[in-house]
C-alpha cells in the first residue's frame, strides 16, 4: 500500500463513482505525475468499467492511466457492489495477494484497501478490502490505503 492512506472523498458521498471521487483526482495528477520519468511513457491508457454511484446501476467506462481495483477484479465475484466492472485479476485469485501491509516498504501491519466500487445500495460507502482480505465497504470520507495499477 501507499504510505500515506487516504479518503475516497472529503464526504460521505458515492456521486460520480470512483471517477468522481477525490481520489481519483489524486491518482490521475498528484500519483501519477510522482512516479519515476522513466516509467510514465511506458504506461499505457487503459478503459475500466466503473461504477456510476449513488445507488446507481449504470457502469461507465472510463480511459485512465492508474486506477483501483474493482471487487470483481479482486475477489471474483459481487458482494457489494453492481454487476459490470470487469473480471477478476490472477493475481488476486491467491488469497494472501489481497490483504495488504500498511507502509510503502512492506513491514508495516496489514491494512484495509479502497477499491473503486461503489457499495450498490448507499449512497456514501465505497468497497475494500478488509486487514484479512475479505470484502468490506465503509464510508467515503473514511481513511484507507491505496493499492493502484497500471498497464505497460
Amino acid at each position: 500500500l501507499m504510505e500515506d492512506k487516504k479518503q475516497m472523498n472529503r464526504t460521505i458521498t458515492t456521486i460520480g463513482g470512483l471517477t468522481g471521487s477525490d481520489l481519483y483526482t489524486w491518482l490521475q495528477n498528484d500519483l501519477y505525475n510522482s512516479l519515476p520519468i522513466d516509467l510514465k511513457p511506458y504506461i499505457k491508457s487503459i478503459n475500466k468499467k466503473t461504477s456510476a454511484g449513488n445507488k446507481s446501476i449504470t457502469i461507465n467506462t472510463n480511459s485512465m492511466k492508474v486506477f483501483l481495483f474493482s471487487e470483481v477484479e479482486i475477489f471474483g465475484k459481487k458482494t457489494y457492489s453492481v454487476t459490470g466492472e470487469g473480471e477478476q485479476y490472477s493475481y488476486f485469485n491467491i488469497d494472501i495477494n489481497r490483504t495488504k501491509n500498511s507502509l510503502s516498504n512492506g513491514n508495516g501491519i496489514t491494512w484495509l484497501w479502497w477499491q473503486r466500487s461503489p457499495k450498490y445500495d448507499s449512497s456514501g460507502y465505497f468497497c475494500n478490502v478488509s486487514n484479512s482480505g475479505v470484502v468490506d465497504y465503509n464510508g467515503a470520507s473514511d481513511l484507507y490505503g491505496v493499492c493502484f495499477g497500471f498497464c505497460i
